[in-house]
């Protein structure tokens, strides 16, 4: 079964000193679907090694994982399963990540600006 990494982010990690992409897969479902999260302990441990075979060896370790399952009628269950892991960012990413930063700081000046001048036109300076 294969598994669908999506991006999820760029970040600087201070741990890391490196700016570091983030990546989920995430399946909420009832008992059936590609893979399976409540039921059979083999199906579960099947899944899960699915998952985890699909990531790089060397950044398995990276690996969290996120599992909430609700009780229904007759013995279904509702689980939502969100597995995540981390690796160092592309040249490519780290270059979007700075531009995006660089975006976000200068509309935060632009808004800061904007308040300032109501301000002082609010209060006749």
């Amino acid at each position: 079964m294969a598994v669908n990494w999506e991006f999820s982010r760029t970040y600087f990690s201070q741990k890391d000193n490196q700016y570091m992409s983030k990546f989920k897969f995430e399946q909420e479902s009832y008992m059936e679907g590609p893979f399976v999260f409540c039921g059979a302990i083999e199906e579960m441990i099947s899944s899960l090694q699915g998952i985890r075979d699909s990531v790089p060896e060397e950044l398995r370790d990276e690996i969290e994982v996120e599992i909430e399952t609700t009780g229904g009628y007759e013995g279904s269950c509702t689980t939502s399963f969100v597995a995540s892991y981390t690796r160092p960012a592309t040249g490519k990413e780290i270059t979007e990540c700075k531009i995006t930063e660089q975006n976000y700081a200068k509309a935060e000046k632009e808004r800061k600006a904007a308040m300032f001048f109501k301000l002082k036109e609010e209060l006749g300076l």
